[in-house]
Order: C-alpha cells, then structure tokens, then sequence
C-alpha cells in the first residue's frame, strides 16, 4: 500500500514570517559560508504533530480526527518568543524562533488530537510540545553566530486553523504541501459546524 509522509502544524502570519525572514538575513550575514540549510519562509509552520509514513488507506482517518478536534477546539493566541538552537548550542543541527502559547489552549488541542491520533495508532510516538518554528538546519555542526544579537519581537497572531501536510524528501529541500485545513470553530459562528 502506497504511503504518505504527514504531519500536523498551524499557520505563521504574514507579520511574523516577515521578521523572522529578516532574522534569517541576519543569520545568513554572521555565518556566511556555513553548512546551514535555510527554510523557505513560504514553508515556515509551527508543528504540531509528526506522523510519519501513513497508509494511504488510513488518511480519512487522519482527517476526520483533525476535523472533530478542530470543532471542539477554539482560535487562540501565540506570539514569536527568541531564537535558539537544538539539541545543544555548542553542537547544533537546528535553529529555531520558539513561539509561546500564550493561554495554554495550543497545548489543549495537542493533546486533545494526540490522544485520538494514538488510539488509532496514526502517532508512533508522544513527545512534549515545545512549539517553534525551523528557521535552519545546520550541517557542519558548529555553533551559530550572532544569535544573541538578534532581536525578536513578541509578535502576536490567532490562530484560527489546524493544518495536515504532506512532505516529499526526494530533493534537496523538503517540499511540504497542504492536505487539509481544518478551522478551529468551537465558539465562532464557522456555518462549517452546521449539521
């Protein structure tokens, strides 16, 4: 059975895709000429989940989870926090912008599509949620400078959707591409609730 890579994320707004690409100028600028592998700012999303290889047969399965837990789910607020690297700063392979969840009601929808995800076995694993967005990835595995001496405002944003992503590995750059969205409408007057 053919399978698919997927993954569950939300949206960056425009305005913190906008800073956090003039952040990646000033990173360009302070390691030019490093190994690091920069993320399109088109492809910037905050995951929620990874999934991994899916049974194509499984998808619908998939959906109808993210959709049930996106109408019982209401919009809420995150804002960018500060750059950082993973796993160590001294031997990075990540840089990062970590985005706080501002009501703790990010975390809630995590759990609520994790717990349902496992139950059927669509979740190979449950780790902690740290959200934050890929910026880079680094391939020579040296310390990335000027971190410190970028700024990052707390930009804030509502999001209002649940996303499903499809990536393809095959080129030299991951390609993601949207299977579904899915509003987040519990509380909203969304006519998508109707029945």
């Amino acid at each position: 059975m053919e399978k698919m890579r997927l993954f569950t994320a939300f949206p960056v707004s425009p305005e913190a895709s906008l800073h956090l690409t003039d952040a990646q100028e000033h990173m360009r600028t302070e390691n030019a000429g490093r190994m690091i592998r920069w993320v399109d700012p088109a492809s910037f999303h905050v995951t929620v989940h990874f999934l991994g290889d899916v049974d194509t047969g499984q998808v619908d399965t998939v959906k109808s989870i993210l959709s049930y837990v996106g109408e019982r789910s209401a919009p809420f607020d995150v804002s960018l926090s500060r750059l950082d690297t993973f796993p160590h700063p001294s031997a990075p392979n990540t840089i990062l912008c970590h985005v706080t969840d501002e009501t703790g009601m990010g975390k809630s929808l995590e759990a609520a599509a994790g717990d349902r995800l496992h139950l059927h076995r669509l979740l190979k694993e449950r780790r902690v949620w740290r959200p934050h967005i890929t910026l880079g990835r680094v391939k020579d595995g040296k310390p990335v400078n000027g971190l410190p001496r970028i700024p990052i405002s707390p930009l804030h944003w509502t999001v209002r959707e649940l996303q499903l992503f499809s990536s393809d590995l095959s080129g030299s750059s991951p390609v993601y591409m949207l299977v579904q969205s899915f509003p987040l409408s519990y509380g909203t007057d969304d006519p998508r609730r109707a029945h």
